[in-house]
């Protein structure tokens, strides 16, 4: 088996605003903690910022968090047992990879491109720039200043305060190409109290957002929009971290000695005239489809400078709810990149109305296509596996412990089979199989992790014991796991994880029930909408 190689510095950058929301599992929780308990960069980037922790959980519920060694240890043993391939490791809401034993492409992703300066590549990273620029809505800024323990220097050339999003165009320069750029940046006023937004360069994609150019390295703070406040005269930009980057090979985010946190404030002027973007244009779009029991109803597109607009209803069956919709948006062959996504309940039981939200175009008017992937939706069901724990709750002798053949349980879920593959002491994994077809069809989509602490229990994994009783508190991870000559057996596979923390009245039950409250589902989709646009 291949080890898992895990670069926790970048981990714990993408995963700071989930965890900031809470919505990390508590095994994912403590390995970040841990980890900055070790890690000034990331100890200060946890500390700036200013999360606050939820109330502790009651006494008498049990634990899941683990040390490091032994996650990565038992992780291991249950999700990729026996396994000679390459892993990638999807941690947290299957969005981000890290792929063992060679460079990836996300590595590749992070060095930047070569342009002619700062303008081009705005232009060509920043969406809706030149329609922007047109409608006299970029603001120039100029501002230079020394960055602290450098001989670098950052100027702030322009700023553009979107209808979704604020981007700050800068340019970094420095003697022999030693370039340090702002990773982390905060949005104030006037008010000391008041922290508007906190924003990043997107370092782990400078391949499309930085650029190295004759006058330096150009690059784009963003941050979400800013709303009008009356008495607003100026903000403050707060850049608070600060990375290397070598123009060859990206950013240098390893080692103390590569990154720094000290405040630099640049004063921004401000006008509400700022945000006076022109209407969007409101296009009909009266196009619906029926897959499986399943609709979806256009509404309208509404095409603005700064931000496009994809409204409509999904309608579903008995017993399904919560839907969301999958889809690429694309206007003048330039995909547009998604942002938030609203949804309400739209009268009749199983109607559902959602605003589906993505960047301004760069050119308009223009053909538009709609590529629909798949609509998400929760389930009212629940699945359980019986586990013959007599067998397997004593420490493995070795890593690799699948269950025996008859002790493994197969439930069909929609088109695929959920299936009880490996049992140890710290937890269970479940595998998702689900045959190669042609879309429309129904799949499973697994979540991994427990349902959390009452009153809170939302949907996710618990157990059983053979009292009755019910541990919902669980850790778990996912993972995507790549068999075969030739890779191409792709399987996905959840493990629901207790740890070491498993109450005695659990583990000494002779049977254990693993179940799956409120299971997703996804009914994957494979077409184009075309919006015939008069140019």
């Amino acid at each position: 088996m291949r080890p898992v190689q895990i670069d926790l510095c970048t981990l714990t950058e993408d995963l700071l605003p989930l965890y900031a929301d809470d919505l990390l599992s508590p095994a994912t929780r403590q390995l970040l903690e841990q980890h900055a308990a070790a890690c000034p960069a990331c100890r200060e980037r946890l500390r700036a910022a200013g999360i606050q922790h939820p109330p502790p959980a009651p006494t008498d519920l049990p634990r899941v968090e683990r040390p490091a060694r032994a996650f990565f240890r038992r992780l291991s043993r249950l999700l990729y047992a026996g396994l000679a391939a390459v892993v990638a490791l999807l941690v947290a809401t299957g969005s981000l990879g890290y792929v063992a034993g060679r460079q990836s492409l996300h590595d590749r992703q992070r060095i930047p491109q070569r342009v002619a300066g700062a303008e081009e590549l705005a232009r060509q990273a920043i969406p809706g720039w030149d329609r922007a620029t047109a409608h006299g809505l970029v603001m120039d800024v100029g501002v230079t200043e020394r960055i602290p323990r450098t001989d670098a220097a950052i100027t702030v050339e322009k700023a553009w305060f979107s209808s979704r999003q604020v981007y700050v165009l800068y340019t970094v320069t420095a003697p022999e190409d030693r370039y340090w750029f702002p990773v982390e940046a905060l949005l104030r006023d006037d008010n000391p109290d008041r922290i508007l937004d906190d924003g990043r360069t997107p370092w782990n994609r400078l391949a499309d957002w930085g650029g190295v150019s004759p006058e330096g390295f150009h690059s784009v703070l963003i941050f979400n929009r800013v709303e009008p406040y009356p008495g607003r005269s100026r903000l403050r930009l707060v850049l608070r971290q600060w990375m290397r980057l070598d123009p060859r090979s990206g950013p240098q985010h390893l080692g103390t000695d590569n990154t720094f946190w000290e405040d630099l404030e640049i004063l921004l002027p401000w006008n509400e005239a700022y945000l006076a973007e022109p209407p969007p244009e409101v296009i009909p779009w009266r196009h619906q489809h029926t897959w499986l029991g399943r609709t979806l109803a256009l509404d309208a597109l509404e095409v603005g400078v700064g931000e496009t607009r994809l409204t409509g209803t999904i309608s579903l069956p008995a017993g399904e709810r919560d839907p969301r919709l999958y889809a690429t948006l694309v206007i003048g062959n330039q995909e547009l990149e998604g942002g938030y996504y609203a949804l309400e309940p739209a009268g009749e039981p199983g109607r559902y109305r959602f605003t589906l939200s993505y960047d301004g175009p760069d050119r308009w008017p223009a053909p538009v296509e709609l590529r629909l992937h798949a609509i998400d939706f929760v389930t009212d069901q629940v699945l359980e596996w019986p586990v013959n724990w007599a067998k397997y709750r004593e420490p493995a002798p070795a890593d690799d412990r699948p269950m025996d053949p008859e002790d493994q349980v197969s439930l069909p879920f929609y088109d695929s089979e959920l299936v009880s593959t490996h049992a140890d002491d710290s937890g269970v994994a479940i595998e998702q199989r689900t045959p190669k077809r042609k879309a429309p069809y129904v799949k499973s989509s697994l979540h991994m992790g427990g349902r959390g602490i009452p009153p809170d229990l939302g949907p996710g994994f618990e157990i059983v014991n053979d009292d009755g009783e019910v541990m919902t508190n669980l850790g778990g991870f996912g993972g995507l796991v790549y068999e075969g000559p030739d890779g191409k057996d792709v399987r996905e596979r959840v493990a629901a994880m207790w740890w070491d923390e498993l109450p005695e009245s659990f583990r000494r039950s002779e049977r254990l029930i693993v179940r799956y409250v409120h299971p997703s589902a996804t009914l994957v989709l494979d077409e184009t909408w075309t919006l015939p646009v008069r140019e």
